[in-house]
């Protein structure tokens, strides 16, 4: 990424140039004219190359704006691990009512306290928390107390991870959700 951090402001504006900075490595897109970062061609590059360069991208025309591309997001942003929070927290906010977006963001960025960002109709979807904390377990230390109870969810956590399961208190670890650990015997071991 430190193709174009000394550049010069004309290498920063030549399309080419940034094009192929972005082909080396995608957060030269940081670097790029405020112009560049806001161009598709130049976005798609440095996001096909690290997924994580979407932090830097800006927005370009409303009707053009990659961000409005519910495909290229799903595709080519919202991927497993890949992903910073400024990220996370675009998707979040601007896909807030797409069930779909709103789960794969949320389980692409590994972070727990990411579920305050998470729009009140999902958190209180019970089928919605149940998948989310299957596929992500560090958001079960920030479910409200009667979910973290809850038998499936935290049975749902634990298939998926122990480490969750390590955070909660120790409160919500009795009764049922000791069942739940009980069913998972590789938690125990841990």
């Amino acid at each position: 990424d430190r193709l174009l951090r000394c550049a010069s402001d004309q290498c920063r504006d030549d399309k080419d140039v940034v094009l192929a900075a972005v082909r080396v490595s995608g957060f030269n897109l940081q670097h790029a004219s405020r112009s560049l970062r806001g161009d598709n061609d130049i976005i798609m590059e440095a996001v096909k190359k690290d997924c994580a360069a979407f932090q830097f991208a800006l927005p370009g025309d409303p009707k053009h704006d990659l961000l409005n591309d519910r495909n290229f997001v799903l595709t080519y942003v919202l991927k497993p691990l890949s992903f910073g929070r400024t990220t996370f927290l675009r998707c979040i906010y601007h896909y807030h009512n797409d069930r779909e977006v709103v789960l794969k963001a949320l389980c692409c960025v590994m972070w727990g306290p990411g579920w305050a960002h998470v729009p009140k109709i999902f958190q209180n979807d019970y089928d919605f928390v149940k998948e989310a904390v299957s596929k992500n377990p560090m958001i079960y230390p920030y479910l409200p107390s009667e979910l973290q109870s809850n038998f499936d969810i935290a049975l749902g956590a634990c298939l998926e991870g122990s480490t969750a399961l390590v955070y909660a208190s120790s409160l919500n670890r009795t009764n049922r959700v000791r069942s739940a650990l009980e069913n998972c015997p590789r938690l125990l071991s841990d």
